[in-house]
């Protein structure tokens, strides 16, 4: 009898797939940072604050620095102040930038890109190797290849805090059921930290203490989660006067996300069906086109794993919902079991189809980088 090769041959297609995606990736990377659309003056001055910080003169650096990361390198040198658009966003990357002392330095928005690979890479092998442990190396290179098609990845190689939550999240779905489960308690206190959905991370502990599953475990990090958001908004009472003060900054932001636009149904559809344009602050298609496969995703989770749906539901109705869809390809790159219903997609696809959705990916993250080494909307 003559052995079937074709598993041998499909995890050797996934894994030379994944890597040759990885340099074409890291290829585009520097050749449209170098070589792109040039840098919109107009829109640089516009941005605040923006780096380098109170010059009109841009550097090829500050290519780097566009929309967030300008304002984290700026909370990493300054601090939160009083009635600052930089209120909203939250402590603990701009806190890593400033006891790295990247934030400070001549080559911040380059340091910040590093670090913020750093991350990445790190969360990326650990959830690789935890998927090649739940199945096989197949599906391990799925799930990798899955995390980079994403269009919105482009935010992991940047100044965001993209691959900080990206990686604290793998760390507590990796750890939260072995032996190793004490780092899942750090994740779960570092996750209110980083991002405003981080704190729906204690859905999980606190569904499994209801029945009764691995009662001390999860009591640790239930504990966890509300301490980190606790001290998130001790961070802003202190220094802002109020523990609220992060929420009403996201006023001077386009669509003043607010939990109050979840209930205003009628806006809701208007601004789904509102689309004028391929990517823009108000109507992007790219970003309602990936709140269809989030929906479709979600179905997929519970069949693969219903607690997990508990945990991504919120962050992925809060953030669509409260901005009327604004970046929301954007902030589907941190919901790892959404990662991972792509990943088990791939897994069972034609390698075809799989290369064919690769490409489009990687030209749609091509569109976005040119956008946003230019200052323009890529978010």
């Amino acid at each position: 009898m003559v052995p079937n090769h074709g598993p041998i041959r499909q995890v050797a297609f996934f894994r030379r797939l994944t890597l040759i995606t990885f340099l074409v990736k890291l290829l585009l990377f520097l050749g449209i940072l170098i070589w792109g659309k040039p840098l919109d003056r107009a829109m640089f001055n516009a941005y605040n604050p923006h780096w380098p910080s109170g010059e009109s003169s841009p550097t090829w650096q500050s290519r780097l620095a566009c929309m967030d990361v300008g304002h984290y390198l700026y909370l990493s040198r300054t601090g939160y102040e009083p009635s600052s658009a930089s209120s909203a966003f939250y402590p603990l990357w701009p806190f890593l930038l400033w006891i790295t002392r990247i934030g400070i330095s001549s080559f911040a928005p380059v340091g910040a890109s590093l670090l913020a690979v750093a991350f990445w890479i790190a969360g990326t092998l650990m959830l690789f190797r935890w998927s090649t442990n739940q199945k096989d190396q197949r599906f391990g290179y799925a799930v990798t290849l899955a995390v980079m098609v994403l269009p919105s990845s482009i935010y992991f190689w940047l100044g965001f805090t993209e691959s900080l939550f990206f990686f604290l999240a793998v760390l507590y779905l990796t750890t939260t059921e072995s032996n190793r489960w004490p780092l899942s308690v750090i994740a779960s206190f570092l996750l209110p930290l980083t991002r405003p959905v981080g704190v729906f991370v204690l859905i999980v502990p606190f569904i499994l203490i209801c029945f009764s599953i691995r009662i001390r475990v999860n009591l640790f990090q239930l504990f966890a989660a509300m301490s980190g958001f606790g001290i998130y908004l001790a961070t802003m009472w202190i220094y802002l006067g109020s523990p609220w003060e992060g929420f009403r900054a996201q006023s001077f932001y386009v669509n003043s996300p607010s939990l109050k636009n979840m209930f205003q149904w009628d806006d809701i559809v208007v601004r789904f069906f509102g689309v004028d344009g391929f990517h823009t602050p108000t109507g992007s298609l790219l970003d309602r086109i990936m709140f269809i496969c989030c929906c479709y995703a979600l179905i997929r989770l519970w069949h693969i794993r219903p607690i997990w749906c508990f945990w991504s539901l919120p962050m992925f109705i809060v953030p669509a919902l409260s901005t009327w869809f604004l970046s929301f390809s954007r902030f589907t790159i941190v919901i790892i079991p959404f990662t991972l219903c792509l990943g088990s997609y791939f897994y069972c696809i034609n390698c075809r189809i799989a290369l064919a959705i690769t490409i489009l990916g990687v030209l749609v993250q091509c569109y976005l980088l040119n956008r946003f080494f230019s200052f323009g909307w890529a978010s």
